[in-house]
């Protein structure tokens, strides 16, 4: 991240708003085990001090750490509701995919932060929702990481669906029900 490059769209304007930085990981498991990426995305609050933003007025917002987007995500509420009052001058998350899974919350987001005159930031850089070529980034951006996330669940359920064609996908058994020494479910002695 070369901030003085990328600062030439941060305005005092923004500065006198507050940076939010997003931070997030799907699973207690990620939270755990994933520390360099959680690392990562901390060190966006210092990018924010390096754009020009006092540290007073730096937000971190990690309470959906843990969450997926499937969850109820109280941290990403809290941060679209400060963008919609224009409390926000940049909103920072490592990666688009953080702050949304899906596009319709993606480009809600867009182009909430287009009228509010918020700018959105990664790791790859400063963009202004309020310019068309960066509106269109930010929305490819969304897209492509929808994409990712559908062709990840489409993998997993193929590799599922060929060990149960196999016979060799086994899941927990129902209540009342175990698995014998040979695989098979049969009814709990219990």
């Amino acid at each position: 991240m070369q901030p003085e490059a990328l600062s030439t769209k941060v305005h005092v304007e923004h500065l006198e708003r507050r940076a939010y930085v997003y931070v997030r990981q799907s699973t207690y498991y990620q939270v755990e085990n994933h520390r360099e990426s959680q690392l990562r995305q901390y060190n966006l609050a210092a990018y924010a001090l390096q754009l020009g933003w006092p540290r007073e007025r730096v937000v971190v917002v990690d309470e959906d750490q843990g969450k997926s987007c499937a969850n109820s995500r109280s941290g990403f509420g809290r941060l679209v509701t400060a963008v919609g009052l224009g409390e926000v001058g940049i909103v920072m998350s490592l990666e688009a995919s953080r702050l949304a899974r899906n596009s319709p919350d993606w480009h809600n987001l867009i182009y909430m932060c287009r009228y509010t005159d918020t700018l959105i930031a990664d790791e790859h850089g400063v963009f202004d929702p309020s310019a068309a070529t960066d509106r269109m980034v930010l929305g490819l951006r969304g897209q492509m990481s929808e994409i990712e996330l559908d062709t990840s669940i489409h993998r997993m359920m193929a590799g599922r669906m060929n060990k149960a064609q196999r016979g060799e996908f086994l899941v927990y058994p129902p209540a009342g029900y175990d698995i014998d020494d040979l695989d098979q479910l049969v009814m709990s002695t219990d």
